[in-house]
């Protein structure tokens, strides 16, 4: 049975461009993250001191960990790469990659300021 999905996720915002048929399990792929969720992405968890990227395709209990990561940003990658693959336009990912490079160039202004210092890592 098809339902409508939103897919901006915002289930007030009902322009026809926002609205597609799915079924409950593509619905579901497209839901907003938890709110118990600590890494603040979908499919990443702490075990230990790294990270685990998980996946979830055809159905319970089908489970793939897609590996373990030092980073949540890297486990993240991981995920949205295998999403794509999994879950098509169903798949509710970040763009991780212009967090990471926002982050870099962030880095980089810190290193030239503490190099204007005297400052040395």
């Amino acid at each position: 049975e098809l339902e409508v999905d939103h897919i901006d996720g915002n289930g007030l915002n009902n322009l026809r461009a926002n609205l597609r048929l799915a079924t409950r399990r593509q619905n579901g792929r497209n839901r907003k993250l938890n709110k118990d969720n600590t890494s603040g992405y979908r499919g990443v968890y702490r075990e230990g001191k790294r990270w685990r990227a998980r996946i979830a395709f055809g159905g319970h209990p089908r489970q793939k960990t897609l590996g373990y990561f030092d980073t949540a940003e890297e486990a993240a990658i991981a995920y949205a790469e295998a999403a794509k693959l999994y879950h098509g336009e169903f798949a509710n990912v970040p763009n991780v990659e212009a967090g990471l490079r926002a982050l870099e160039r962030a880095a980089e202004v810190q290193f030239a300021e503490w190099a204007q210092m005297g400052m040395e890592l």
